[in-house]
């Protein structure tokens, strides 16, 4: 799989992390007119990450081209450049994050900056939960066979059989099958991004690997959501039964402001989101064009 290709779910994805990054910066500047001091650095580094990003659409744009003309060996010099490209892109991203805490924290109190970092955490996993199921839908309408199969057998799953009413009521075909993968997503979040990817390497023969630093980071930020969203952001027994954490205790109050927690995450949701789609633009490349 060396010429790597993303579907437009994926980009969709991206763009969404692009637009969080935005609207952490415009409610920090929002929240404390000191914060304005910082206005033009904040703003001339936004730009750096808006060109980056548009660069790096640019260069996929280019790949996707030379692919529909019947490319099979991609020159090294593209692939290259998009390696390069994505380079550059986390590294304004992380440079952003650290430069916006670091200014933040002598005006912010530390309340103030847990809050901010919980409303990212919740919008990147909502981000990447569309994603999948956004993709789900796709790849279930080009290939129906796929929901013959039972799932029954995996982990943490219901079986897949409705009744004629779901089907009457969707209208349609196509909103029957939203339906179902919106369904099949919001089952699959609160059993942990495990059982995701379980669920995806399955049911659409995917093989992601679960044993990377990526996987096991963005896994418990998934968990992190789980808690922000149903146990006000403090540790609870399904949190530590699922991440196997002992340095932690039940009650606990996530610790959320230390060490770019949230970038870390970010980037890790990122990469295992990364690894998801070029799989599945692969596998189902017949399909997605």
């Amino acid at each position: 799989m060396a010429n790597i290709k993303h579907t437009t779910e994926f980009e969709h994805f991206l763009i969404s992390i692009q637009q969080n990054t935005g609207y952490a910066v415009y409610l920090f500047a929002l929240s404390t007119s000191n914060i304005i001091n910082y206005k033009q650095l904040l703003e001339k580094m936004d730009d750096e990450l808006k060109q980056s990003h548009s660069e790096l659409m640019l260069l996929n744009t280019k790949l996707k081209k030379l692919e529909s003309q019947g490319e099979q060996i991609i020159p090294q010099e593209i692939q290259s450049q998009i390696a390069q490209a994505e380079t550059q892109l986390n590294h304004f991203e992380k440079q952003f994050f650290e430069h916006l805490l670091t200014q933040s924290k002598h005006v912010l109190e530390i309340d103030a900056i847990r809050w901010w970092d919980e409303i990212l955490v919740c919008r990147y996993i909502d981000a990447f939960e569309y994603y999948v199921s956004q993709v789900l839908l796709k790849v279930f309408i080009s290939c129906p066979d796929l929901l013959k199969s039972s799932d029954s057998g995996m982990r943490g799953m219901s079986d897949n059989k409705v009744e004629v009413r779901e089907v009457l009521e969707a209208g349609s075909i196509e909103e029957f099958i939203r339906r179902y993968a919106d369904k099949k997503v919001t089952e699959l979040g609160y059993s942990g991004l495990e059982k995701i990817i379980d669920y995806l390497n399955k049911k659409l023969g995917l093989k992601v690997d679960y044993t990377t630093q990526a996987f096991s980071v963005a896994s418990e930020f998934v968990e992190v959501r789980n808690i922000i969203v149903h146990n006000a952001g403090r540790v609870s027994s399904l949190y530590l039964q699922h991440t196997g954490r002992t340095d932690l205790q039940e009650g606990d109050l996530y610790p959320l402001t230390q060490d770019s927690y949230t970038h870390k995450g970010a980037q890790a949701i990122l990469e295992v989101a990364k690894q998801v789609d070029a799989q599945i633009a692969f596998k189902f490349k017949k399909y997605l064009q």
